[in-house]
C-alpha cells in the first residue's frame, strides 16, 4: 500500500475514470481568534493498493492538536479494493467535504490516515493567529 496523496483544500473533485482536481491546497490557517470553527474544506486522499492487498479495508481520518489529542474523528468507511485479474494495482480516491472542524489552539495539528487500525500516512494543519493589519 503506497498513500500518493493526502492534503487539505478549498476544493476537490474526483471524477470516473481516476482524475482528481484539486484547488488550493494548504497547510497554514491564519485566524483572527481561538476557539474557533473552520468553515467548509477538502480533505483529499488517493492510496495505491498491490494484487496482495484486494479484498475490504477499514478507513478513517482522525485529527489531532499540537499535543496529540484527537480533535475531532470522520466515522469508519469500510471500503473494497477490487482489482481485476490484469491489473496489478487498484488506486482508492477519496474527496471529503470538511464543516466545523473545532480548532482551540495554536500550532500544529495533525491531519491523520488511519487504514485498518494503522496510521498509514499524516500531513501537518499548522494554526497560527492573524496578526492584526496595520493602518
Amino acid at each position: 500500500m503506497k498513500v500518493e496523496v493526502l492534503t487539505l483544500c478549498d476544493y476537490a473533485v474526483a471524477v470516473p475514470g481516476g482524475k482528481l482536481t484539486i484547488v488550493g491546497t494548504f497547510d497554514r490557517l491564519a485566524l483572527p481568534k481561538l476557539p474557533h470553527q473552520q468553515p467548509s474544506f477538502y480533505l483529499v486522499a488517493k492510496v495505491r493498493f498491490d494484487i496482495t492487498e484486494a479484498g475490504e479495508k477499514r478507513l478513517q481520518f482522525t485529527f489531532t492538536d499540537p499535543d496529540g489529542k484527537q480533535i475531532a474523528a470522520l466515522p469508519e468507511m469500510k471500503v473494497p479494493v477490487k482489482l481485476r485479474e490484469e491489473d496489478y494495482t487498484a488506486a482508492m480516491q477519496v474527496v471529503l467535504r470538511i464543516n466545523g472542524l473545532p480548532l482551540s489552539q495554536a500550532g500544529d495539528h495533525s491531519v491523520n490516515l488511519v487504514i485498518d487500525g494503522t496510521r498509514e500516512a499524516s500531513v501537518s494543519l499548522t494554526i497560527q493567529i492573524a496578526k492584526p493589519k496595520a493602518g
